[in-house]
């Protein structure tokens, strides 16, 4: 029996990160049956019915890509282990905070279902130092940056997703750079509120996808500074949202 496309890509995954950074950054060493973004987790919405490795979901297949920047660091993965384990809920105390919480409000409100998405990150791996240091280092590390550009190209060549969002600016530099989106390439809250929030379709291999961008909901000081239309904040983030599955054809 084929492995679940998510945990295929898990495996491809940690075969990148365990050798590309050593001491910055390290392979996820288990997913998790708890909701959470790959590779942390299986990147998809679980019900407590389904999961485990034989019993996911239908990976979404072209649907929606969610794409935020890194998993978490070490600690914090080590902590969402923990209280998995302890009691194998699916729904675990990141689903609560303000990332998931504000994605969670998002998608609601788009009217999108949540299993027509795929949750994942840019860039693989735990880090062990602040975010900000790892960002930094990332930038100047090619091969790790290689690495993980050449990995998301096989999640989405295995999703084949209609529409992928960046959920802030890391995410959206990463594929301006990798899909030459000039606005994205620097990005920032100003730059991101204008025309090039949503791009003209993209092509990889026979997968044809647009791009758009999310504002953080981590951090109200961002998300408040979004504009979409005549709206602002999170209203400007559902607006775009919404609009950006229409004209994906995801209904």
């Amino acid at each position: 029996m084929a492995d679940h496309p998510s945990i295929e890509l898990f495996k491809k995954c940690t075969e990148i990160t365990g050798k590309s950074y050593p001491g910055v950054v390290e392979a996820i060493p288990e997913q998790l049956g708890c909701t959470a973004f790959f590779p942390g987790g299986y990147g998809l919405w679980l019900e407590e019915e389904n999961n485990s490795p034989d019993t996911l979901p239908d990976f979404p297949v072209n649907g929606v890509m969610l794409l935020a920047d890194i998993f978490d660091s070490y600690d914090a993965y080590c902590r969402l282990h923990d209280e998995y384990h302890l009691n194998n809920n699916v729904r675990c105390s990141n689903i609560d905070g303000r990332f998931w919480a504000g994605l969670r409000d998002i998608v609601k409100k788009s009217g999108c279902g949540f299993a027509k998405i795929f949750f994942s990150n840019v860039y693989m791996g735990i880090f062990h130092c602040e975010k900000t240091y790892f960002h930094k280092k990332a930038k100047i590390n090619k091969e790790y940056i290689d690495s993980c550009n050449e990995f998301l190209l096989q999640q989405i060549l295995m999703q084949q997703p209609k529409l992928i969002f960046a959920v802030g600016l890391k995410s959206a530099e990463c594929l301006g750079s990798l899909f030459n989106v000039q606005t994205w390439k620097n990005p920032s809250i100003a730059s991101m509120n204008g025309p090039g929030t949503f791009s003209d379709s993209k092509t990889y291999g026979d997968v044809q996808f647009k791009l758009g961008y999310i504002a953080d909901p981590t951090y109200p000081v961002n998300e408040n500074k979004r504009t979409y239309g005549d709206e602002e904040g999170r209203n400007a983030n559902v607006k775009f949202f919404t609009e950006a599955l229409s004209l994906s054809n995801i209904s």
